[in-house]
């Protein structure tokens, strides 16, 4: 149990960070002048739900160990 907790955790934040850093790109290739942190407070509960679902799909997903 211990071990798909710590393997959810793991696939969320790399998600997360993943999501918000294509983000933060994108937005700064078409506008360099962007404010930051006003993107991440739109975009992180969007994030955060997609990060958690595929998280989870992932976790129900991955073939157990023999």
């Amino acid at each position: 149990m211990k071990e798909k907790i710590r393997t959810y955790l793991i696939d969320f934040v790399r998600i997360l960070m993943l999501y918000l850093g294509i983000r933060l790109v994108l937005e700064y290739i078409s506008n360099p002048g962007f404010d930051p942190i006003s993107l991440l407070k739109i975009e992180l509960p969007k994030a955060v739900l997609l990060a958690g679902l595929f998280a989870g799909i992932r976790l129900v997903l991955v073939p157990k160990k023999k």
